[in-house]
């Protein structure tokens, strides 16, 4: 910070990087610490880059104003209170803006929910610069909880996520290359393989498990699910979704793109360019369905066929026909799709 402050007993007080544009804090040099009020605190990330999450409500008068924070950690102190309990809590740097001057300051994590303010400022985060008048109260300009009422997505500030990966192959090329790129935006990723989930399926406290222990709350599940693990992975989806869980692909989105036909019909259905196609079982009408897709080449696919398994192509009408008349013969339901 390049200007002087003077600040009363209890002043307004910004946390950008937090999303907390908003909180009241009092200025406390009898505390060494800065405090900052957090429920449902949980740590996330692995010991090279440890990160956590907490829930802050920054107006004590109302609960239902919630903002989901998250930050690296920078450590952990034990804090004895004004009461004489001692507390181990998580130490994060987080910047502090105070009528447009900010700079870094450490606040550890606790519960202040009984208490009058959401924050603590201590002296560790009063700089030279910084003059305090204990019989004054909001020198600086005051700010208010309805900016959190305003606020849109567009503006929610950018923290870590944990992000979770549904798959049965954690090493492949794909994977490998979307985990370094969350990770160098500051995000902490993990693979998880679909197979070894199961499930708690209740409705007060719905769970995904995992090698013997329920999984922790991920912000985002990209699910990336192979057509041998459809139903089960579509399940494990749903309940990701049932807690809460932002999934980037829902169940029933997948289970759209799986049924080659339904997928199809919803193409067509918002008018997005396809390829002319007709859908048969046994239908006699060799012809009628080769006019439909627009005439030879076509491709001959059944419904079930995956990976490229069940596709062919028919360069000529007679060689088409062959086709039509084979998956006839097999009572399988089949598209013929222009080429």
């Amino acid at each position: 910070m390049s200007g002087k402050l003077t600040l009363g007993w209890a002043e307004w007080v910004a946390l950008p990087s937090l999303g907390l544009p908003a909180i009241k804090a009092k200025i406390d040099t009898g505390a060494r610490t800065s405090a900052l009020h957090a429920v449902a605190v949980e740590p996330f990330g692995s010991s090279q880059n440890p990160q956590v999450r907490f829930i802050m409500h920054p107006d004590p008068d109302d609960p239902r104003i919630e903002v989901v924070c998250s930050a690296p950690v920078i450590g952990r102190r034990t804090v004895v209170s004004s009461n004489g309990e001692s507390e181990s809590r998580y130490v994060i740097e987080t910047p502090i803006t105070i009528d447009g001057e900010t700079w870094p300051i450490e606040i550890t994590l606790t519960n202040r929910e009984t208490m009058g303010y959401r924050m603590l400022l201590g002296r560790s985060a009063i700089t030279e610069n910084i003059h305090i008048s204990p019989s004054e109260i909001h020198l600086q300009p005051e700010l208010s909880y309805d900016v959190y009422k305003k606020r849109r997505r567009k503006n929610l500030t950018r923290r870590p996520l944990r992000i979770g990966i549904l798959t049965q192959e954690p090493g492949n090329y794909s994977n490998r290359k979307m985990i370094e790129a969350a990770e160098a935006r500051g995000h902490v990723i993990e693979c998880i393989e679909t197979s070894r989930c199961y499930m708690a399926i209740n409705d007060h406290a719905p769970a995904v498990h995992y090698d013997g222990a329920a999984l922790p709350r991920y912000d985002a599940i990209i699910p990336r699910i192979g057509s041998r693990m459809t139903f089960y992975g579509m399940a494990v989806v749903r309940q990701f979704e049932m807690m809460g869980t932002y999934c980037l692909n829902s169940a029933q989105a997948i289970g759209a793109s799986r049924d080659k036909l339904l997928a199809h019909q919803l193409l067509a259905q918002h008018r997005l360019g396809m390829p002319n196609t007709a859908f048969a079982m046994s239908s006699r009408d060799t012809k009628g369905i080769l006019d439909l897709a627009g005439g030879t080449p076509v491709v001959v696919k059944l419904l079930s066929s995956t990976q490229g398994k069940g596709v062919v192509l028919a360069e000529t009408r007679k060689a088409a026909s062959a086709l039509i008349e084979a998956f006839r013969g097999l009572r399988a339901h089949f598209l013929v799709q222009e080429f």
